[in-house]
């Protein structure tokens, strides 16, 4: 499988298995339906694990009674013909293995007993047994083993596959077939496979490649479906076969499920409905009122509809029409009266649209979207058809899905003419952080409108909301009130996108003013508008230091259609929020929602909001392979939103500084006053960066920059009371590193007075910690190990172990604090260092560690090897075993 799809979950498996140290092997479980990948999957893994030495089998049903059969196959792949010898070379010393094992449900049970023994019995070598697991469209796992070994409950850690979405889709034609579809063909194959690759792959090969090159080609069917689905009714013993595809054509026409009851009318009774079922066709969904049955595998769908005769599809359609009308569902109604006519004249067409106005009047955009769409491939005026396509990747829109809406607009990107196409080009191209095509299509969006003078009206209201969000994730602040302003001008009063840009100029405001809205609810708002006011306040109340209020704001996510756009926000501005609380268990499933929404609505312009939470939260507990997956994800093109630079470059900043990695760190910190030069981000409370960029610039020794920056930040209004404690603790820095110890410690106890008014344990404890750190630099080290104390207990209570051991190592640097005793001769700080060095950390990993620089450690450990009798780091565990025997 091509590695750019579906990464974050490869990365994810090989991130649990480069976690495990030595002798500390893994089980992993990856499971999903035929067609989805998990063979690719596992071979991929040879590519994500550099080090690692991949042996890769196949289990065979012939074989499930055969025992220790896929062992012989393991021990031939790499040139053994005993389990001991296999068992040697697999757990030796400084050795990393992956196992696959393909079709694991086949597996011979001596085999799985075998080889997760191995992994669990390891004592030496990094061994992962990776087992692919398949499971049928009912997500149950096919086993033919004689014993069942229950694999799932033995595995360290299990992944189910998911289907690829339409963006994945389309990258994986184009890598792997080397076709680009239109976004309409890749939504059909959308549909016809779900998304899983194998059956994608099928589909692909059942055509040329010249086919796939030709403009807007149909799906085709793979000749193996046709076959496995005349097979499958062969097998009925008990219906003929017409009848029984009859009943499919009737389920097939409908948009997901069928009503048991529609069946029953077009001549189905439940001995038909009984034997699809038991010949796997159908699944009944009894608990769905009344009951429904959907098939079981998409591609029956399309294979059943594309055999079935026009004639018969049109008449079904129809009937279907007047089932839904009787039943009082217009939406479906109306679906099957589009289909049943085939062509729609301008009056059906109108009348069509008509009726869509009245289900976007209810936020039933998804339904608006589909009976759009379909009018507009049946309408016969061009025109029309035109604008109904359009209409409904807005509705797409206004229901959050991005990608697909993305999909269906490639069309219009070449050949965009008019404010509705420019604008909705403009708008996707924000939610997925692409900035140039963005600014290019709305400000062309902006110039025809000028042209016209129709600035009135829904596509003058819906192009300035759409610059107001463009202008806020430039966190041009003063240019989004403009546009909200500008849509209050054109917007209906009372309009959706009025109410939307209004809540964005809510933040807008209280950025510039440093006020916070009072919280004033209309008893006739929808739910979305609450929503929408629910984060801004939320938002807002956490840069003005009450993420207490922030939470309780910020903590209902609605799953109410339409709500999927404000919900990231919310995701990102929660898990803020449970980072600064101390809550990281919830802010680290929050990350996770939030980047997942992300992803499935298409908003990239917000992951780097959620990655930034996110690796602060890894860090701190002591995370270093999530950490380092977030921060990887980080990397943006420089034509990238303020709103995803100013977060990820304070993620690279304090990442570097944990790193120690001063030159970096710097790096980071300029481009964020570059950042800022470009338009203001010290807007206190929202970008908590400036006394980090200090800290950064004062270890980086540019105590002038340090000072500059000092200066403009407590140059302005409105400081809050974390800003303010957080600037004193590194104005104290400054003095410490000039000598004037008696006014550094007066401005770190203020400091450390002032944040511990306010519920942020993650800032209290940042303060007590760097204080602590430049009072033992000074020799005050009571005084320090008290602050390190401090700080150990607020890091304890939120859960951030890596900074607990961090504090007790300051602690027994200073020679204080709990410590082994040994009679080794080495300072404190010499055997802090050495400890760590003996636990495979090399000198700037201590230095990181240790606040100090690589060659003040090296320094430290050529001590320590002249007081232990040695000549380097290889020879330490010995030496130090051989005193603490002594």
């Amino acid at each position: 499988m091509h590695r750019g799809v579906r990464g974050s979950q490869l990365d994810n498996i090989a991130g649990k298995i480069r976690e495990r140290d030595a002798g500390d092997g893994i089980v992993v479980q990856i499971s999903g339906a035929v067609g989805t990948g998990k063979s690719s999957i596992a071979h991929d893994l040879a590519q994500t694990l550099p080090g690692y030495t991949v042996t890769r089998v196949s289990a065979l049903p012939w074989e499930a009674q055969t025992a220790g059969a896929v062992v012989k196959q393991v021990a031939a792949r790499l040139g053994f013909t005993s389990r001991a010898e296999l068992t040697d070379h697999l757990d030796a010393q400084d050795r990393s293995s992956v196992l696959v094992v393909d079709d694991a449900h086949h597996c011979d049970v001596t085999s799985l007993q075998f080889l997760i023994g191995l992994a669990r019995k390891s004592t030496a070598g990094r061994i992962a047994l990776v087992c692919c697991i398949a499971s049928d469209a009912r997500g149950q796992h096919h086993v033919t083993a004689p014993d069942i070994v229950d694999l799932e409950a033995l595995a360290d850690e299990v992944f189910e596959l998911q289907p690829l979405d339409l963006q994945e889709l389309a990258s994986y034609v184009l890598t792997e077939h080397g076709v680009y579809l239109d976004g309409a063909t890749v939504d059909q194959l959308h549909l016809v496979t779900h998304g899983w690759p194998g059956l994608v792959r099928e589909v692909m090969n059942a055509e040329s490649a010249e086919y796939w090159h030709q403009p807007g080609p149909e799906i085709p069917i793979p000749g193996r479906w046709k076959s496995s689905l005349q097979r499958r009714l062969r097998s009925s013993e008990r219906v003929d076969i017409e009848t029984l595809k009859s009943a499919l054509s009737a389920i097939a026409i409908t948009q997901g499920d069928c009503p048991l009851e529609l069946l029953n009318e077009l001549g189905h009774d439940t001995t038909v409905v009984d034997e699809l079922v038991r010949i796997g066709f159908i699944a009944v969904r009894p608990m769905k009122a009344p009951p429904q049955v959907s098939f079981l595998r998409a591609r029956d769908r399309y294979v059943v509809q594309a055999l079935t005769q026009p004639g018969t599809t049109a008449e079904l359609h129809s009937n279907a029409a007047e089932f839904y009308t009787r039943i009082q569902r217009p939406d479906e109604a109306a679906f099957h009266t589009a289909l049943a006519e085939q062509r729609l004249s301008t009056e059906s067409a109108t009348a069509l649209r008509d009726y869509v106005e009245t289900l976007i009047g209810e936020g039933r955009w998804r339904s608006a979207s589909a009976l759009l769409r379909i009018a507009g491939n049946y309408t016969v005026d061009t025109n029309i058809a035109q604008s109904m396509h359009i209409d409904s990747i807005e509705a797409l829109i206004a229901a959050g899905d991005i990608p697909t809406a993305s999909l269906r607009a490639q069309s219009f990107v070449y050949q965009a003419s008019t404010v509705q196409e420019e604008s909705m080009i403009g708008y996707l191209a924000t939610q997925s952080g692409n900035r140039g095509v963005a600014a290019g299509a709305l400000n062309r969006a902006r110039s025809l409108l000028d042209e016209s003078g129709k600035h009135r009206g829904e596509a003058g209201a819906r192009l300035a909301a759409r610059m107001t969000l463009f202008h806020l994730l430039e966190w041009n602040l003063r240019e989004t009130n403009a546009w909200v302003r500008k849509v209050g001008e054109w917007a209906e009063p009372g309009s959706t996108t009025r109410l939307e840009a209004e809540l964005i100029g809510l933040v807008a405001k209280g950025a510039l003013t440093q006020t916070l809205p009072t919280d004033e609810h209309d008893s006739l708002e929808s739910p979305l508008h609450i929503q929408r006011r629910n984060m801004a306040l939320g938002w807002l109340s956490l840069a003005a230091d009450d993420p207490i209020s922030a939470r309780q704001h910020l903590q209902f996510v609605p799953g109410i259609e339409g709500s999927e756009r404000i919900s990231t926000w919310q995701y990102a501005w929660l898990a803020r929020t449970h980072f600064v609380l101390g809550d990281f268990t919830e802010g680290a499933v929050t990350v996770e929602r939030g980047l997942a929404r992300a992803e499935r609505f298409g908003q990239k312009s917000l992951e780097p909001l959620l990655l930034w939470s996110g690796a602060q939260i890894a860090l701190f507990r002591g995370e270093k392979s999530l950490y380092e997956h977030y921060l990887s994800r980080m990397n943006l093109p420089k034509d990238s939103f303020r709103i995803q630079r100013i977060p990820a470059a304070m993620c690279r900043m304090l990442a570097m500084l944990r790193q120690n990695n001063l030159d970096a760190a710097v790096r980071s910190a300029r481009e964020l006053v570059d950042i800022h030069d470009e338009g203001s981000i010290l807007q206190p409370g929202f970008w908590p960066w400036e006394d980090v960029a200090i800290t950064a610039f004062l270890r980086g020794g540019h105590a002038g920059e340090a000072k500059r920056l000092l200066e403009m930040s407590l140059d302005r209004p409105g400081l809050t009371g974390s800003l303010t404690a957080k600037l004193m603790a590194v104005q104290a820095q400054l003095h410490f590193a000039e000598g004037d110890i008696k006014k550094a410690i007066a401005l770190s106890d203020e400091a450390v007075e002032q944040i511990e008014t306010l519920p942020m344990p993650a800032y209290r404890a940042r303060i007590l910690f760097e204080y602590g750190q430049s009072l033992r630099r000074v020799g005050k080290r009571r005084q320090a190990e008290g602050m390190f104390a401090r700080a150990g207990e607020v890091y304890s209570s939120m859960g951030a172990t890596a900074f607990v051991e961090r504090c007790n190592r300051e602690r027994r640097a200073a020679g204080l604090g709990p410590r082994e005793k040994t009679d080794t001769g080495l300072t404190p700080q010499e055997h802090e260092i050495v400890a760590l060095v003996m636990q495979g950390a090399t000198n700037r990993d201590v230095a990181s560690e240790l606040y100090l620089s690589p060659k003040t450690v090296e320094y430290h450990l050529t001590r320590a090897y002249r007081k232990l009798g040695i000549r380097n780091r290889a020879e330490l565990p010995a030496a130090m075993k051989g005193i603490q025997h002594g």
